[in-house]
């Protein structure tokens, strides 16, 4: 007759196989823990050591379409395949699509090949060289690249946007940042949102204009998307109040104070600011980006605001370079266009003064008039009567 096991011997037993379960917990726990932390830093460690796989004058490639490389001391080209690298001395052609040279900096050159301009043709190295076409380059702080002879250096201060393009003339434009451009020893500084023009023989223009873009440009529309939205709803707008604001009060203060009562705040707005006489939508508009913009004083701001409008510069850039806030610019116009269009509202300006009445004076008495003979004014005047007729008288004797 088999017996029950003796709880002892379940002890030992379980000790031969092992620490019971609860006990085991605590293990196993901290063999999980040991393991994941070999994991996540073997795949650090993997990370490091493949961005410590590009030096200075390497760059990783990503493709979206055909880019075509000549490796340096080989004259040969072939398909540059995505997820490559370039080396110092590599020239690059786009045929189609677009090429990203990311850099282990941050700094990252885009290429494209583009309908307006010739397909990107970039020599890859410490400081790049665009031979034509377009190029991109973003920096986190400082680079340097060559167009065509001309050096571009990104500021080393603050990240940096630029776009180059090189055809019979080299034009350099900044999204962001501050460019500092060097053609034959003459220099320029490119501010943001400002572009310069670089001609075939090697002389800037004197100062930078605004920056010029193609509503549907993908690298415009990266980098400026909002403002070239704002930029076309504005340019509405402005027609919209010209038509509706009569010309005789658009140069007046009042005008504006009532359609905008935000410049009621600004005691620096008035004649001297308005000037020479602009049409009443370009004033509006202007009055309310600078009125929504924080750099400077009012006056400042006003002058800035006008200044690179009159330079050509669509509104949103304008919007963009102030600062201002976009909803906010948009509310006061829209708001203001109510205002003038709303029933029964007068724009123009307030009627004059009403003359004060002049103190009492002598009276002077009118002057007689002739007597009444019952010829009215409109009866023929009367004639004297004709002499009587002459009687002959006889002679005497």
């Amino acid at each position: 007759m088999r017996g029950r096991l003796d709880p002892a011997q379940l002890d030992d037993r379980i000790e031969q196989l092992g620490a019971p379960l609860d006990r085991r917990r605590p293990v196993l726990a901290a063999l999980s823990v040991a393991i994941t932390l070999l994991l996540v830093g073997g795949l650090f460690a993997a990370v490091r050591d493949g961005a410590d796989v590009l030096d200075a004058d390497e760059a990783s490639v990503s493709v979206a379409g055909e880019v075509l490389v000549r490796r340096a001391g080989d004259g040969e080209v072939r398909r540059l395949a995505d997820g490559s690298t370039v080396s110092s001395g590599d020239e690059i052609e786009v045929v189609d699509g677009t090429v990203v040279l990311s850099l282990a900096d941050g700094t990252t050159l885009e290429g494209r090949a583009a309908t307006n301009t010739p397909p990107t043709e970039l020599r890859f190295g410490s400081a790049p060289s665009l031979q034509r076409g377009e190029l991109l380059v973003a920096a986190p702080a400082g680079y340097v690249v060559e167009a065509a002879g001309t050096m571009i250096a990104l500021d080393d201060d603050e990240p940096s946007v630029a776009r180059l393009r090189a055809t019979l003339q080299v034009e350099v434009a900044a999204y962001q940042g501050l460019l500092h451009v060097d053609s034959a020893g003459r220099t320029r500084d490119v501010p943001t949102l400002r572009q310069l023009t670089v001609s075939s023989l090697g002389r800037p223009a004197s100062t930078p204009e605004p920056l010029g873009y193609e509503s549907d440009d993908p690298w415009d529309r990266r980098y400026l998307g909002a403002a070239i939205d704002l930029g076309q709803r504005l340019a509405s707008f402005e027609r919209a109040v010209t038509a509706v604001v009569p010309p005789a009060t658009a140069a007046a203060p009042e005008t504006y104070r009532r359609l905008l009562p935000s410049l009621n705040a600004q005691p620096d707005f008035g004649p001297r600011l308005l000037g020479s006489a602009r049409p009443a939508g370009e004033v509006l508009v202007g009055a309310a980006i600078a009125a929504r913009s924080q750099a400077g004083s009012f006056a400042a701001r006003w002058e800035d605001t006008f200044a690179f409008r009159d330079a050509r510069a669509e509104w949103g850039l304008v919007a963009l370079d102030q600062g201002a806030d976009f909803d906010a610019v948009v509310g006061d116009i829209e708001a203001a266009i109510a205002i003038a269009t709303a029933p029964l509202v007068e724009l123009a300006l307030p009627p004059p003064p009403v003359p004060l009445p002049q103190p009492p004076g002598p009276v002077d008495e009118p002057a007689p008039t002739p007597a009444d003979n019952g010829v009215s004014d409109d009866s023929p005047a009367a004639t004297a009567p004709p002499p009587p007729p002459e009687v002959p008288v006889a002679p005497t004797t």
